[in-house]
């Protein structure tokens, strides 16, 4: 990819295509999936459970198995994220989410309704809005910019 050769016939695409090449990047090259948390007063638990909730299959069993590997109160948890994370636990597990279907549409060609119900979304209009609202197009927008800024290893 040569990001000079951007059509400048729209900055605004052209500034979604430059914000999408550095996703791509930081989410394949930089963020590792077994990533410590920053900071050393989040407890050992919730570091560990954030975590074990990186892999598919937890991502996949959503906030429910979240809280079973938890041990402790759906409130504890909530409280624990919102001082440690500043968010809630439904909030991490979607950022999670959609961080790894980034991954999986820029990497290959598995369809969108199998990566969303795969990632645990129970909906798919559901899986587009908080997609977009993460990354500010659609998951199939995405995918094709994602392809066409592919860059040659």
């Amino acid at each position: 990819m040569n990001i000079n050769s951007l059509e400048v016939a729209s900055v605004d695409l052209a500034r979604l295509k430059i914000k999408t090449v550095i996703a791509v990047l930081f989410t394949t090259y930089f963020l590792k999936t077994d990533q410590v948390m920053a900071d050393p007063e989040i407890p050992s638990w919730l570091d560990e459970l954030c975590s074990k909730m990186r892999s598919e299959k937890n991502l996949a069993r959503g906030l429910k198995g979240m809280q079973l590997m938890a041990g402790c109160t759906p409130e504890h948890l909530c409280k624990s994220f919102r001082k440690y994370l500043d968010k809630s636990p439904t909030e991490f597990i979607n950022e999670l989410r959609v961080n790894h279907a980034a991954r999986l549409l820029s990497g290959g060609n598995e369809e969108i309704y199998a990566i969303a119900t795969d990632l645990g979304f129970k909906s798919l209009s559901r899986f587009y809005h908080i997609f977009k609202k993460h990354y500010g197009v659609s998951p199939g927008k995405y995918r094709a910019i994602a392809r066409k800024n592919e860059i040659p290893m």
